[in-house]
């Protein structure tokens, strides 16, 4: 089976331009929403095996989990990142499906 992404570098290159200005005008709390839909371009584009990738995350249930993990990471003078990190790609895949 075949396994391929079908993003351009036009698209890529709108990503890296659009991402940071976002960051900076909502002062990063819009990151949330940024990267659900980042990670939303990605996974539309993707396909392994023939099927076709579904990401299902929301900015609004990725919210809850940032302020959490950014006061803990502070509070830890940064030793939790590891573990936010970890808990980010987890919550990445718990939402993720594989067409079919």
């Amino acid at each position: 089976m075949e396994s391929k992404f079908n993003g351009t570098v036009w698209e890529v290159i709108g990503i890296c331009i659009i991402v940071p200005i976002l960051q900076v005008i909502t002062l990063g709390i819009a990151t949330p929403w940024i990267v659900t839909w980042v990670l939303n371009w990605v996974f539309s584009n993707s396909v392994i095996n023939g099927k076709k990738i579904i990401f299902n995350g929301t900015g609004t249930s990725l919210f809850g989990h940032f302020i959490k993990w950014w006061i803990l990471t502070l509070i830890t003078f940064g030793i939790y990142y590891f573990w936010a990190m970890k808990n980010m790609i987890k919550w990445t895949v718990e939402n993720l499906e594989i067409e079919g």
